[in-house]
């Protein structure tokens, strides 16, 4: 399935292919690093309104004491809530719906290749390591009842069929 630009989340554009590039779009572009982009699924049971730890920013200084050399506007964290209200609901086996029943977190990092260079296993375990502890800092007390999905994928800029570009004043 091919990606158009309807489906593209702002401030995502398509890349133009090389033989259409013009100089006078890249004048107007700069291309910016690939970030890196975290994906949150929260159940409304796991939400915690309560509490003076924001997952945002403990995720952002999870992953700026992983890799400091990532600037960090190039943290990215989208955030689903799931509620019955969004649409979005939690279902859980025969038991249906389960938004307000089950402490759920979801969390995919989607972390840039640099080249051909991959994480080593060691280095994504200690970034879901890490994420999970984020987590639980957040949940507090809660924390032990609380389901932690972490997903780590590594996105090569190869594979990508989209660019991020920065509109330049």
């Amino acid at each position: 399935m091919e990606n158009t630009h309807d489906s593209v989340p702002p401030p995502y554009v398509a890349r133009p292919p090389p033989a259409q590039a013009s100089s006078s779009s890249s004048s107007r572009y700069r291309t910016l690093p690939q970030p890196v982009t975290y994906i949150v699924w929260m159940s409304g049971k796991a939400f915690r309104s309560f509490t003076s730890h924001e997952l945002p920013a403990i995720l952002e200084s999870t992953h700026k004491a992983f890799d400091p050399s990532i600037p960090t506007s190039s943290i990215r964290i989208i955030t689903h809530f799931l509620h019955n209200n969004d649409g979005a609901w939690l279902h859980v086996g025969g038991s249906g719906d389960a938004t307000m029943k089950v402490r759920y977190v979801r969390i995919v990092a989607e972390v840039p290749m640099v080249g051909n260079i991959r994480l080593s296993l060691e280095r994504k375990q200690e970034l879901m390591a890490r994420i999970v502890t984020a987590v639980e800092r957040y949940e507090g007390k809660k924390a032990k009842e609380t389901e932690i999905d972490v997903v780590v994928r590594e996105i090569s800029s190869e594979d990508e069929h989209w660019v991020r570009r920065q509109v330049l004043s």
